[in-house]
């Protein structure tokens, strides 16, 4: 459930006007803005989006299907939250804005190396009706489904007072790894026990950064695309991993695990307003977006404000030249 933190109780108030600002609106509509730019056109080639799909259900979000990667995606967003701005005051009685998304991954039936890298319970979901042909989570019977399965990450974003500066920090395991404590079992319809997973055995083992980050790669493009913008700040860090011990109640403990890394990525933007008048007509610059998050653990390993000079795994160049695409947005209204 999305919660709505507000720095105060009070709107702000001018002159007898009351100004109400909704944090989950202003974090949709960035992205909401740029996907409706970037589809229908050319856009959707360059960035390699087979597909979305609003969701209609739950938590604000959108599935997404790429032609190069199987399975779908779920960006959901799944808290916002107001931040006083720094400087003078509020950006025409506005503030900055702070939430999360989380992404969910649905591997393709078919492809049966990654369907087999998730827990014995996401497979019985993802083969069972809870699924639709589409491949992602029947509209009916999403809600049987638990929140917490086929979760490869989160994207923290913010957005400055005055929606022209715009950070996503990606956070995910190299490794998502889950150990079953006391083991897993089932009991079929004539009552016998069948055991999934042994006392201590891997319950689920899936590459999540690797997956999370194509999906970030990918929204990147399309921020950069739509808003004809570049990256401004680049940065990386790497910090120690964890594993997950479940029980059989579902009580779950995070553990160190020294083969894991925690990845996180930040990348910050200014949105230009040249092709969406969703943003407003504000040509300042009032606050640098990457000071909005407050820095990761770990150690930095990579911190850029142009180009690599030389390729890296986890920083695209595409990034900083894809808005040079010669696409006319002039019969396309996002809003």
């Amino acid at each position: 459930m999305i919660s709505e933190m507000h720095v105060t109780g009070e709107p702000n108030k001018t002159d007898g006007l009351v100004f109400h600002q909704d944090p989950v609106e202003d974090l949709l509509k960035v992205f909401d803005a740029a996907f409706r730019l970037v589809v229908p056109g050319p856009g959707r080639q360059i960035i390699g989006l087979k597909s979305i799909s609003e969701k209609q259900n739950g938590a604000p979000g959108w599935y997404l299907w790429f032609e190069d990667h199987p399975g779908a995606y779920l960006l959901e967003l799944a808290d916002a939250g107001t931040k006083a701005a720094k400087g003078d005051g509020p950006v025409l009685h506005r503030e900055a804005v702070l939430g999360a998304y989380r992404i969910k991954y649905y591997p393709d039936a078919k492809d049966s190396s990654s369907l087999s890298l998730f827990s014995a319970t996401e497979q019985a979901f993802r083969a069972s009706d809870c699924f639709d042909e589409t491949g992602t989570p029947d509209f009916e019977r999403s809600g049987e489904i638990p929140d917490s399965l086929f979760q490869i990450g989160m994207i923290e974003a913010g957005l400055s007072a005055d929606g022209r500066g715009f950070v996503l920090r990606l956070g995910a395991l190299d490794r998502w790894v889950t150990l079953m404590v006391e083991g897993l079992t089932t009991t079929d319809e004539q009552g016998s026990t069948h055991y999934l997973r042994a006392t201590g055995e891997k319950d689920r083992d899936v590459p999540a950064w690797q997956w999370a980050w194509f999906l970030m790669d990918r929204l990147v493009l399309t921020l950069c695309l739509a808003y004809s913008s570049q990256p401004r700040q680049v940065v990386l860090h790497d910090a120690p991993g964890h594993a997950f011990r479940i029980r059989q109640s579902g009580v779950s403990q995070a553990v160190p695990y020294e083969a894991i890394r925690q990845r996180r990525l930040s990348i910050s933007f200014r949105l230009h307003d040249g092709h969406s008048p969703c943003m407003g007509s504000l040509s300042f610059f009032s606050e640098d977006p990457s000071l909005l998050l407050e820095s990761p653990p770990g150690k930095c390993i990579v911190s850029l404000c142009k180009e690599p000079d030389v390729p890296h795994s986890w920083v695209s160049s595409v990034w900083w030249h894809v808005r040079e695409s010669r696409i006319d947005f002039s019969n396309v209204f996002p809003c």
